[in-house]
């Protein structure tokens, strides 16, 4: 087969958008004619351009030599990949996402989208502001706009304040129109979608991208699940944390994984590009294969895209389970996850995270399940007390432990959600999942009223306070005194209090917050006797039965933007025992 002549067919496109390709085009056979006929031409252009019609500098580019040119490659393409033997695999399935607005027929975008050019998209800028039939701009990428094809630089110096007009109006609904952050607020950014480059999409591409997700997940009867990954899916630590007194500990759990021939449901890998060990949870498989019909699952995590990609190769080795993956380098915010990264509809989605700081706009969709410490020195960078599992030479329970209880709890909000037997139930295009969630939850401690003892400062409004939003949340009744007559249970950080001692006497139930912690992980009613409140001789204070007995956080709850902290630098295993965690240790 001959080579194209005059170069590539990249070369020839190179020319075409740098105002050459008129002058060094020629025919199949190299014929002066041709080339004769495109300098003519070229001077023509020229002639034009001194007249304020076409420049010199190729803006306007004959569509008809440019697809011929497209065509002719393609056929190249496809004859070489015959002459090899090269056989195209099934391309990966891929979610669509079509921008445009929302009332202009395909009929009529078609027709406007074929007669935009260089003259048409200035004259379409002018419509920016949504005042005119012009393009709205409701996708950007590389900086143009993936309608007419303007660039942002070319739209805002030949519009000006028209553009700006447009940014503000974008930006007012949800930002109360601070012209601080106008460009910020009119655009949402969805770095994840094109590798590491941007594309934006404007506030009213972003709404109507939603309401199509809304009639789609309903009409397949599926929600939206977003995983965290460090302490929810798995562990993972720095190989320099692992001690010497650990290795022969994970070696030998290597070995067993070998004899039993799991392949690639192995539990415990060695990233040595990461320098990471990483341990998966228990159960982990079967939670999301379980899940997967009923679920849109994302992973969101504050680690790299580098090792989300790894970890989800991990999980998902056939790559058919997550729609998508965000790292902290895709997240809209640096110190917070939100779901208008993904564009998903709120009232469909469900967050699975051990931490609830991060979610600061979206607790109502947050199951918070407990965090899964494998490794000794990530337990010891949380402040956690009791001993990590691999130091106890056991794991979590596959079929009893956290994964396998928020399953069932996912299937059952499901279950509710789209059930079609309760009168009570608004329309399905009107029910929030996040209402099925806090009714399910509120099913856990119903019956149950509790006095708090020594829990918070006097000073403190206890309904402002988590632990008491948290039993609330439960079902729980709270009650401000302790009444014989009512209390049922006495929640004390320690004992040695009046409330603990007069509740002792008739009999009530007497537990450590960690109990309301338990209860919260578990989805059930715990027994009151694993979590007793010790005399204050007997302990510091503190009470409770600790990480090492899997009912609750226990120890010393660190503050807030503590566990903010301590939760961005574990997150893709830490940065070692020094970084982030660290530097929080008491």
């Amino acid at each position: 087969m001959a080579d194209s002549p005059g170069g590539s067919l990249d070369d020839d496109l190179a020319a075409a958008f740098d105002g050459e390709f008129d002058e060094e085009l020629v025919d199949d056979d190299g014929g002066g004619d041709a080339q004769k006929d495109n300098e003519q031409k070229g001077a023509d252009d020229r002639s034009d351009g001194d007249d304020g019609g076409k420049s010199s500098s190729g803006s306007d580019v004959d569509l008809e030599d440019l697809e011929d040119i497209a065509d002719k490659g393609f056929a190249e393409v496809e004859t070489l990949k015959r002459e090899a033997g090269i056989e195209d695999r099934p391309a990966k399935r891929m979610k669509m996402v079509q921008f445009g607005a929302e009332d202009e027929s395909p009929g009529k975008r078609r027709s406007r989208v074929a007669g935009a050019g260089p003259s048409t998209a200035a004259a379409d800028a002018g419509g920016a502001s949504g005042s005119g039939g012009g393009c709205q701009h409701p996708v950007w990428v590389f900086g143009l706009c993936g309608v007419c094809g303007v660039s942002k630089e070319s739209l805002e110096s030949s519009t000006g304040d028209q553009y700006g007009q447009y940014l503000s109006e974008s930006a007012s609904a949800a930002h109360g129109g601070d012209g601080t952050t106008r460009a910020q607020a009119g655009m949402v950014r969805l770095k994840h979608l094109h590798a590491s480059k941007e594309v934006e999409v404007s506030r009213q591409e972003a709404d109507r991208i939603r309401r199509d997700t809304v009639s789609r997940l309903l009409s397949r009867r599926r929600l939206i699940l977003i995983l965290d990954l460090d302490h929810t899916l798995l562990n993972s630590v720095h190989m320099n944390e692992v001690g010497e007194d650990v290795a022969p500990r994970l070696a030998e759990l290597q070995r067993r994984e070998q004899e039993a021939n799991l392949g690639p449901r192995r539990l415990l890998h060695c990233l040595a590009d990461k320098k990471l060990w990483t341990k998966l949870r228990p159960g982990v498989f079967e939670f999301l294969e379980g899940l997967r019909d009923a679920y849109e699952m994302h992973i969101y995590t504050m680690g790299d895209k580098t090792y989300a990609a790894e970890v989800r190769r991990l999980l998902d080795p056939t790559g058919r389970l997550f729609s998508s993956v965000i790292a902290k380098d895709h997240s809209t915010t640096a110190t917070a996850k939100h779901l208008d990264v993904l564009l998903s509809a709120d009232e469909l989605a469900l967050v699975l995270d051990d931490t609830e700081v991060v979610w600061p706009g979206h607790r109502r969709n947050l199951l918070q399940i407990e965090r899964y410490h494998f490794f000794p020195s990530d337990l010891r960078k949380w402040r956690a007390d009791g001993t990590a599992l691999l130091e106890q030479e056991r794991d979590e329970s596959a079929t009893e432990g956290a994964l396998a209880t928020h399953s069932r709890v996912l299937r059952a909000v499901h279950a509710r959600f789209f059930s079609q037997e309760d009168s009570r139930l608004p329309p399905l295009d009107e029910r929030d999942v996040r209402d099925v969630l806090a009714e399910q939850k509120a099913r856990i401690l119903t019956g149950v009223h509790i006095t708090f003892s020594r829990c918070w400062a006097q000073d403190k409004d206890p309904r402002k306070e988590p632990l008491w939003q948290l039993a609330e949340g439960l079902g729980a009744t709270c009650l401000p005194a302790y009444d014989p007559a009512v209390t049922t249970h006495v929640v004390a950080a320690g004992g040695g209090t009046a409330k603990v001692h007069q509740a002792r006497v008739d009999g009530k139930a007497v537990v450590t917050p960690t109990w309301l912690q338990g209860c919260a992980f578990r989805w059930e009613r715990l027994q009151e006797k694993d979590f007793p409140v010790p005399e204050p001789s007997q302990t510091d204070g503190r009470g409770g039965s600790g990480s090492s007995g899997g009912k609750g956080a226990g120890g010393s709850k660190p503050s807030a933007a503590d566990e903010l902290q301590m939760a961005m630098a574990a997150a893709g295993g830490g940065g070692g025992g020094g970084r982030g965690g660290g530097g929080a240790q008491t």
